[in-house]
């Protein structure tokens, strides 16, 4: 638990011991959620959407090691952009715990707390938003930061410094490359000898060469690898390359960059310029698992020997750059780098947040130090809200909830985070017999007739989204499940119909609230 979490759950304890019963209310998804639609890496490197992440699935960790999902959360809260000055930007929820860098020399006290150049701080949006006027100019001391990922080495068919020459500057029909360096059309023979395959220049194109089968050889090897791997008329660098070991991943770089990109004048960095948006995704994602910056533009190219004549269209532009730039094993040495003299660390960023309103999050509660990637390798956070109230007043409990997503969400995390039985009370199903935690539907047990020896089992009622109760057929559960301690949950408990105070006369005044100001 965190910190305030802790003082949440102490604050409740007393207080239900003493009065019986309590609304806890804060706000949705504290420290949870992205919208709809962010890109979330997942801990093999694939890339999934926020909605479409389920329970027991990993994510990949800051430190390249995964994250378990234990729980998932929906709901609606005020929405906020974080927009890098560099980079995609991504929208979370008012209450999401942003990971920053602290990245000046001298230390500074923040919420309490000191931190150091380098320190990671945890901050929500919401108590990012209240800092003082240095922490939001551009030159506040907080960053947000991207990390390089390391993955564990997998066998590959195909040559990776070839597959990089054959997607920088190879014929998407065949195994056709072109090239007027000695160093890789050497590199090509060499190549095409190890693999008892024929090198050949194009009769038609001397700047084009060919590896075929020889005669008397029924396969040509890298043929057919490129057709397993759907590559053939479909560009672009296949995961088992982008998610492999750092030297296969340097080794596919160095082929795209000798073959199609060029050295910067200071040699620090590179440019490519590519027609496939794909392919330039695929490398800005290869560059940045490496610990590169790596930015993508648009821009207008005339393509001088297209069919019919020149023909103008929109490319996609990325330049490279960032520490240990100069480790890219190039074979051309007018292309080698040379290493970053800056001290500015290229994978800390300043950003600005701005609202957009209210809208649906969506996301998960993780294991490990919660912190997590994006699609593009930025360091996002995650919090956990378990089950420590029933557990500190260690008695049998019952956990009304409305939403089947809900039930399942309570019975992951009681089965993470403790060793109690679990049961169910939904429709004819009623497991409370040797139960330590039962979740029970609150339809059913407003409208259903259930012995009323059922309930008196229970010593402990959580009523999850408690503003839901007063309505005409829920606020029958409440008279039904009362207990010795009786609790409610509820990010919002005011009633625009006048009824909140039927909450608090079921289950008492409010143990803790918390509220957005824009919510």
């Amino acid at each position: 638990l965190r910190d305030y979490q802790i003082d949440i759950v102490n604050k409740a304890v007393t207080h239900l011991k003493e009065k019986g019963g309590g609304i806890i209310s804060v706000p949705c998804g504290r420290g949870k959620c992205h919208s709809k639609g962010t890109r979330i890496m997942m801990y093999d490197g694939s890339i999934k959407l926020v909605e479409d992440i389920k329970v027991g699935e990993l994510l990949m960790g800051d430190d390249s090691t995964p994250r378990r999902v234990q729980s998932l959360a929906r709901g609606q809260e005020e929405m906020f952009d974080i927009i890098p000055t560099k980079g995609e930007k991504y929208t979370v929820n008012r209450s999401h715990i942003l990971s920053l860098k602290y990245n000046t020399v001298e230390s500074a006290k923040i919420k309490g707390t000191k931190y150091s150049k380098g320190d990671v701080v945890d901050i929500s949006v919401d108590d990012y938003l209240k800092l003082p006027k240095m922490y939001h100019g551009k030159a506040t001391p907080l960053r947000g930061y991207r990390v390089s990922v390391d993955f564990p080495t997998k066998n590959v068919t195909i040559d990776p410094y070839f597959l990089g020459c054959w997607l920088g500057d190879g014929c998407c029909y065949n195994t056709k490359i072109t090239s007027i360096d000695n160093e890789i059309i050497n590199y090509l023979k060499n190549y095409a000898d190890s693999l008892n395959l024929s090198f050949k220049q194009d009769k038609s194109d001397l700047m084009s060469y060919t590896i075929t089968r020889k005669q008397g050889v029924n396969r040509n090897l890298i043929l057919d690898e490129l057709k397993k791997l759907k590559l053939i008329k479909n560009k672009h660098i296949p995961d088992i390359y982008k998610c492999n070991s750092r030297d296969i991943r340097l080794k596919v770089l160095a082929g795209i960059l000798d073959t199609d990109g060029s050295l910067k004048a200071n040699k620090a960095g590179y440019e490519l310029t590519l027609k496939s948006e794909q392919l330039i995704d695929d490398v800005v994602y290869l560059c940045r698992s490496l610990g590169f910056a790596c930015y993508k533009s648009q821009c207008q190219k005339t393509c001088t020997n297209a069919p019919g004549g020149p023909k103008t269209g929109t490319y996609y532009r990325i330049a490279i750059y960032g520490n240990g730039i100069e480790q890219i094993p190039v074979l051309l040495p007018r292309k080698r780098a040379v290493a970053r003299k800056q001290i500015k660390d290229p994978l800390v960023y300043g950003f600005t947040v701005q609202s957009v309103g209210m809208g649906e999050y969506y996301g998960f509660e993780i294991d490990g130090n919660r912190r997590f990637l994006l699609a593009d390798f930025t360091v996002t956070h995650n919090t956990v809200m378990a089950l420590k109230l029933a557990c500190e007043l260690n008695v049998k409990t019952l956990v009304v909830v409305h939403k089947t997503f809900l039930q399942d969400q309570w019975i992951e995390r009681a089965r993470q985070f403790t060793n109690a039985r679990i049961g169910i009370i939904r429709q004819n199903k009623i497991q409370v017999k040797d139960r330590d935690i039962v979740i029970g539907m609150m339809q059913s047990i407003s409208m259903k007739d259930y012995d009323p020896e059922i309930f008196n089992e229970f010593d402990f009622v959580i009523f999850d989204e408690a503003h839901h109760t007063p309505a005409r057929i829920f606020s029958n559960s409440l008279y039904k499940a009362g207990s010795k301690y009786t609790l409610g949950l509820s990010a919002t408990p005011q009633r625009a119909d006048g009824l909140t105070k039927v909450i608090h006369w079921y289950l008492g005044d409010f143990i803790h609230k918390e509220t957005n100001t824009k919510n």
